[in-house]
């Protein structure tokens, strides 16, 4: 979504410019989820996007999850029936410290879990964006509708992101 100043788009009807890439809060696609106690939501803008693809995303949140100690896997479940080691997680005790402010002592510039994890999304995706040996989602698509365009590595443009941590009341 964006909402472009007044001023600007009369700048772009003056010298021809389109409004095209205005939308209104109005636009904006609306979906419901349920959530449960110790699920991440992530709000980023393209720049993660289109150089991080879900799975990049996934093992990012998981690694700093299980390392603050808000995600632990059960060691009774470390393995599965057929023998192969399980990926399944459970909250850790500590989710709610983790989540206000200072529940992370270590690092004073992530001072809760949702900060770290969205330092380590931003500063993923900014390496990333610039890496030209690194195809992100972005450059596979051009590669995919633009074979002859011979696009390659990261993207670079705005990065921004917004963590979330649920916390169910009374846990």
């Amino acid at each position: 979504l964006s909402k472009i100043p007044r001023r600007m788009l009369a700048q772009q009807s003056i010298f021809g410019g389109s409004s095209a890439f205005s939308e209104l809060p109005q636009q904006a696609d609306i979906s419901n989820h349920q959530l449960r106690h110790g699920d991440v939501i992530i709000f980023a803008t393209d720049g993660v996007w289109d150089n991080l693809n879900a799975s990049d995303t996934l093992r990012i949140v998981t690694n700093h999850m299980r390392d603050a100690g808000a995600w632990v896997q059960p060691s009774d479940a470390s393995r599965s029936p057929e023998g192969k080691e399980s990926h399944e997680v459970i909250v850790g005790n500590s989710l709610r410290n983790l989540t206000t402010i200072g529940g992370i002592e270590r690092n004073s510039l992530a001072p809760t879990v949702q900060a770290l994890l969205a330092l380590a999304i931003v500063g993923e995706a900014k390496a990333a964006s610039q890496d030209l040996r690194r195809d992100g989602p972005f450059a596979r698509e051009v590669q995919r509708w633009y074979p002859g365009e011979n696009y390659r590595g990261g993207k670079v443009d705005d990065i921004c992101v917004v963590v979330a941590v649920v916390v169910e009341e009374g846990s």
